[in-house]
């Protein structure tokens, strides 16, 4: 019986979230609710689903530090697009209504200590300020590094 519930309830928030995202979508393409060079702000996030192959977009809230677009997620044990990310850190975001392409680099969510190794130097910076967040294992980061 609880399995049951715990079904429908996790089929209610896809459902309430798919719902969210097809009204929140167009305006965040449009450019609205996108942060300033140094602000928070909207991001819509297009990844590559790891198993299904899909483009996969998901409106998140985002602080942008210059070029660099930091994105996070409170549930990072259930959020689906930090795992896709780390499967296929290729990226494309959408920042003041024009789509960017970008480098994701994954901080927290079991991500491994020589993916550190392998990051730019301003993302090494910018992780050495998260990874204390993501002692518990519930909060997890991706940096978007803009694509060269």
């Amino acid at each position: 019986m609880e399995t049951s519930s715990a079904t429908s309830l996790s089929q209610f928030e896809a459902d309430f979230f798919a719902g969210v995202n097809s009204v929140i979508v167009p305006f965040l393409r449009a450019g609205f609710g996108t942060p300033g060079p140094c602000a928070n702000g909207i991001v819509l996030l297009e990844t590559t689903g790891r198993k299904s192959g899909n483009t996969i977009n998901v409106p998140l809230l985002a602080a942008s530090l210059g070029d660099v677009v930091i994105l996070s997620t409170a549930r990072a044990r259930r959020s689906q697009w930090i795992r896709n990310v780390a499967a296929n850190p290729e990226v494309s975001y959408w920042l003041h209504g024009r789509a960017r392409k970008a480098r994701a680099f994954v901080i927290g969510d079991g991500e491994r200590g020589e993916a550190r190794a392998q990051m730019p130097l301003r993302v090494r910076a910018i992780a050495s300020m998260l990874y204390p967040l993501t002692i518990t294992d519930a909060v997890a980061f991706a940096v978007l590094m803009p694509a060269t």
